[in-house]
């Protein structure tokens, strides 16, 4: 078999369903480059392996029909290619020496800190030796006899690396056809590839003899791709799979993960502050000090809601998958508005797109941003820049790649306008300073860009680009 596209499909057997379930999400998130099937017993892992393809199986050894060993055995007479990595809570050296021996392809023990970092390691190392061995039989025989079904781009080199054969995925991926690729030297072609790591590997790997496994970003495109790179004494034989979409499925997590960081860190002693400061207020009333809690104690226990619910928003970015939806945008801007408290303000919704996002998600952006315009924009208390009675005018549009919400407040200055999205920072007395970087990491997980500029009022305005609008 050739290597394939991503995504690695991988079997996990295990007779606890619990666990598997379990086991099998923590997987997917650690490597947006797996995909699970699961099973709950050897049979009915048998059944998967005669209905679809599978790359690599991971098994329980301790199951109640049989152990993991007599399932490798049954499996290897009719898969006996198949990676089979025996993951297992009832490890011992005798276990460990019966795995080796009946020929399993590798053996993790459950538990401990880093299994599954661990397990994805070995998954990969799995699936890529299987591969690499696999390609080398067939690149190994002149001629080369490569199908362009394969959705990878395949091409190969002579040793004075002009090339002597590319599939139709890798004219696509060059944008040029077969003739005009075919005995031209890639570097002549490309120039600006001698001065990327690419170079280096292929080099390397011909001049060491030795199939590598490289995932490097190619800045002359702006594109990520994983390359299984095979030299033989002809030259060099190139799979190439463009993995830029889960490249920047794994930034983006990486970037939720520091906003959730930083935001614990920021919020969690204005957190703590207001709980105290709430349980002071409760315990006064146990104790028959008071008989009516202040009105500080609802402002307290409304700013410890507020926190919690930012925190759970950001944590739910931390999932490299966007639940997306087609979500009817006017609609969603009327109900958030509804859910707040508006005060001396009024609405205008200049809108009639629906927009695809994850529905939980948009709603918390949409009401951090009208709040946030309400209370910016607010003439209630005198010290925004305005006078006078009349309410604070928010507007929700759209534009060709998203949408904004601006008011006619007093705007934001230039200087302080990156500033807004940082944690803790805020410009009014009562503000907790986190909402618009939960706005920000929303904005980051879908994949938009949020920026805030002066509104035509010269108030603020947060437009939010980048989103997928239907026509």
């Amino acid at each position: 078999m050739i290597p394939m596209s991503s995504p690695i499909r991988v079997l996990h057997v295990d007779d606890n369903p619990d666990f598997l379930e379990t086991s099998a999400t923590v997987l997917e998130r650690t490597a947006s480059d797996l995909e699970v099937v699961t099973a709950t017993s050897p049979d009915a892992g048998l059944d998967v392996l005669e209905r679809e393809a599978i790359d690599c199986i991971v098994s329980d050894y301790r199951m109640p029909e049989t152990d993991g060993l007599a399932f490798l055995d049954t499996v290897r007479e009719s898969y006996p290619d198949v990676p089979f990595v025996l993951f297992t809570g009832c490890g011992s050296e005798r276990i460990a020496s019966r795995a080796i021996s009946a020929g399993i392809t590798d053996y993790l023990r459950k538990g401990g800190e880093g299994t599954y970092d661990r397990l994805v390691d070995r998954i990969r190392q799995a699936v890529t030796e299987r591969e690499t061995q696999r390609f080398g039989e067939v690149v190994g025989h002149p001629p080369m006899q490569l199908v362009d079904r394969i959705t990878d781009a395949l091409m190969a080199f002579d040793r004075k690396w002009r090339f002597t054969y590319v599939n139709e995925a890798a004219e696509e991926m060059f944008d040029e056809s077969a003739d005009e690729l075919l005995e031209e030297r890639i570097w002549d072609l490309y120039p600006g590839a001698t001065e990327t790591a690419f170079y280096d590997h292929y080099q390397e790997a011909l001049a060491e003899g030795e199939p590598r496994t490289i995932e490097q970003y190619f800045e002359p495109w702006d594109r990520w791709y994983r390359e299984h790179i095979y030299p033989s004494e002809s030259g060099l034989s190139v799979v190439t799979h463009d993995i830029t979409d889960s490249k920047h499925s794994q930034q983006q997590v990486e970037r939720a993960q520091l906003h959730l960081s930083e935001f614990t860190d920021e919020a969690g002693p204005t957190l703590r502050e207001t709980l105290d400061s709430l349980r002071e207020s409760l315990e006064a009333v146990r104790r028959g000090e008071t008989d009516d809690l202040p009105r500080s104690a609802f402002t307290e226990f409304n700013r410890a809601e507020t926190l919690a619910s930012y925190l759970l928003t950001l944590a739910e970015c931390t999932d490299a998958e966007v639940d997306s939806h087609w979500i009817d945008l006017p609609s969603m801007v009327h109900d958030c508005w509804e859910n707040i408290d508006p005060r001396n303000a009024v609405l205008c919704i200049d809108m009639g797109q629906s927009i695809r996002a994850d529905r939980t998600q948009l709603r918390r952006l949409l009401e951090i941003l009208l709040h946030n315009a309400v209370d910016h924009g607010s003439t209630t208390d005198g010290q925004n820049g305005r006078a006078g009675p009349d309410p604070v005018r928010v507007t929700a549009g759209t534009t060709d790649d998203g949408f904004y919400i601006a008011d006619d407040g007093p705007g934001i200055p230039a200087g302080d306008r990156e500033k807004v999205f940082e944690p803790g920072y805020s410009t009014a007395a009562d503000g907790n300073g986190f909402g618009l970087c939960v706005v920000q990491q929303v904005a980051n997980v879908h994949g938009w860009d949020v920026w805030v500029t002066e509104s035509e009022d010269g108030g603020a305005r947060f437009l939010v680009c980048g989103v997928d609008v239907e026509p």
